[in-house]
């Protein structure tokens, strides 16, 4: 490789005698010439080193092309891309196994198919299947969300979503395991819910489904969750006293609601639901 920048040594001439001191400051002053230019020419951003370049590369240095890479490469530190980083094969695959093939500290993505997977690590080499992941097909009409084993190997969904932009969602499933899925706001659909282990609605104070006991065939229930539009199912659980045909006689939105039975002697234990209408 030719050197970027030769200093040339500076030729004094004597007959044998005692050098004349001119001679040697006009040495000096090439010699410091020479090297002022090399110096500033490498603060401007020096001369480019240009040289032919062979093997997995093509062109000049300082900026070869890569031609292959056929057995692959290796890198043991970080690599950055200021672009993209395009494979021309179907499936790029992150091991997390081993020496941290990762995005960033704490991502990993691999893809399989026309099937993108990006997985959230919570630290490096975590262990008890503590990585969550999000999945999503290149048409964009199928995301997924769910957990990993620690190396990846499995995958198990606990959302899915399916549809289009065009289309909205078409498909919802759930795979929530042995835990129940909780939501907070409204839930609401314009098709039928079907529900093929039933409905569970939680009681207590102030919640919209209970059971009460009649004394002396009424009962003012205290629920603040009562409103004026409120549709009350009743219906008896256990009889006492004797049984009489309910209903509600009275209610006060936010504050209570009135069961009453046309038997002034009903002791039943009758459970109520509480509805309100849609929209």
């Amino acid at each position: 490789m030719a050197d970027a920048f030769v200093i040339t040594a500076p030729q004094i001439h004597h007959d044998g005698g005692i050098v004349h001191i001119g001679q040697v400051q006009m040495g000096l002053n090439d010699l410091a010439h020479q090297l002022n230019t090399a110096v500033n020419s490498i603060a401007s951003g020096g001369t480019p080193i240009v040289t032919t370049v062979g093997g997995d590369l093509s062109g000049t240095l300082p900026n070869p092309t890569v031609v292959k890479a056929s057995a692959g490469f290796a890198v043991t530190g970080d690599m950055t891309a200021t672009g993209d980083i395009k494979a021309s094969g179907r499936t790029i695959t992150l091991n997390a196994a081993s020496a941290t093939p990762i995005l960033s500290s704490s991502v990993q993505q691999f893809v399989t198919g026309n099937v993108s997977t990006v997985a959230y690590v919570n630290a490096l080499n975590s262990s008890g299947g503590k990585v969550a992941y999000s999945q999503f097909d290149n048409n964009y009409t199928l995301t997924v969300a769910g957990f990993a084993t620690d190396n990846l190997g499995t995958l198990v969904p606990a959302i899915q979503v399916q549809g289009t932009g065009n289309t909205g969602i078409t498909h919802i499933l759930s795979s929530s395991g042995s835990g129940g899925w909780f939501h907070t706001g409204t839930f609401s659909s314009s098709a039928a819910i079907n529900a093929s282990g039933g409905f569970q609605v939680k009681e207590g104070s102030n919640l919209k489904q209970g059971a009460v006991t009649l004394v002396a065939g009424t009962l003012v229930v205290a629920n603040t969750s009562v409103t004026a539009n409120s549709r009350i199912f009743l219906t008896s659980q256990a009889d006492g006293g004797t049984p009489g045909f309910l209903r509600v006689s009275a209610r006060t939105a936010g504050t209570s609601f009135t069961i009453l039975s046309s038997s002034g002697t009903d002791t039943s234990l009758v459970a109520y639901e509480i509805f309100e209408p849609g929209t």
